[in-house]
């Protein structure tokens, strides 16, 4: 694995923030000035396709995010902002909502590798503008 690779994964891996393309660029490039935008986004593309980490689609039209937790999630997207934040349960409501996952996937056939729940609406900051 490339040093631009592990960097990214490993950002990511500690990461509560589902973060774009652009935002890992803008947090990298200080440290790999040779890395291009292109570049991130290609990584990203790749660590997708090898199951490492998830894209998040915004459902506002907002830029893809990503995520490597590899945990079922639960994301809550503001409507207005965009701002992706994660929705933390503890380890006993995490095991009990994968496996109802895994089930829900059993009833169309499918077997299921990452799941998540977006919810949407006004985050505190836009509730009150």
């Amino acid at each position: 694995m490339s040093k631009p690779t592990s960097t990214i994964l490993k950002m990511l891996k500690t990461r509560k923030d589902c973060p774009t393309a652009e935002k890992i660029y803008m947090e990298i490039k200080n440290d790999m000035p040779d890395v291009s935008l292109r570049r991130v986004q290609s990584i990203l593309e790749h660590l997708c396709e090898q199951g490492l980490i998830i894209k998040i689609k915004s459902r506002t039209g907002g830029p893809e995010r990503y995520d490597a937790s590899g945990l079922p999630k639960i994301t809550f997207e503001c409507s207005k902002c965009g701002m992706i934040e994660d929705i933390y349960l503890y380890d006993i409501q995490l095991r009990r909502l994968y496996g109802e996952m895994k089930k829900l996937g059993q009833e169309i056939e499918a077997d299921t590798d990452h799941s998540y729940i977006n919810l949407n609406g006004l985050c505190n900051k836009c509730k009150q503008n």
